[in-house]
């Protein structure tokens, strides 16, 4: 019976993932295509834990606040514009910033972004739309980017 350490970031289904992806000069059809690996963290992490790119932009869009316009433009912890770190999956300004964590209206986005965000990638996975994310990406790379990068065979 498998275990949730096999299929993490480092485990033995990305390993095998990886070598199927060197020996087929392919990242189609590998044996382990929904790995924590090739879907939470290209997918449902994109802006940090809980998707938290999709706040900052709804923010920007919708919110009538200029506490939350400041938050999202002005960091609290730094002084720095706070979505440049979250579009390189640094959130911790904004959820420290903006209460993500003790808001109960900012909570369920958090808990539910990443979960559609994953169910909609590993449809286009199982639907055959595009390839499963292979390599491990290192950190600090743009959410966006990831996905795009990880299935990429040379």
């Amino acid at each position: 019976m498998p275990t949730l350490a096999q299929f993490g970031r480092e485990g033995i289904a990305s390993s095998a993932n990886l070598n199927y992806a060197f020996s087929h000069h392919t990242a189609w059809h590998v044996p382990y295509p929904f790995t924590l690996g090739t879907l939470y963290e290209p997918f449902g992490a994109i802006g940090g834990t809980g998707g938290t790119l999709a706040l900052v932009i709804a923010v920007f869009i919708f919110s009538k606040q200029r506490d939350y316009h400041l938050i999202g433009r002005w960091s609290m912890v730094d002084g720095r514009w706070s979505l440049l770190p979250v579009l390189f999956n640094f959130n911790s300004a904004v959820l420290v910033g903006m209460p993500v964590i003790g808001n109960g209206l900012y909570v369920i986005p958090f808990l539910l972004v990443p979960l559609v965000n994953m169910g909609i990638a590993s449809a286009a996975v199982a639907l055959n739309l595009m390839p499963s994310v292979v390599f491990t990406v290192p950190l600090g790379t743009p959410g966006l980017l990831q996905a795009f990068m990880g299935p990429t065979v040379i």
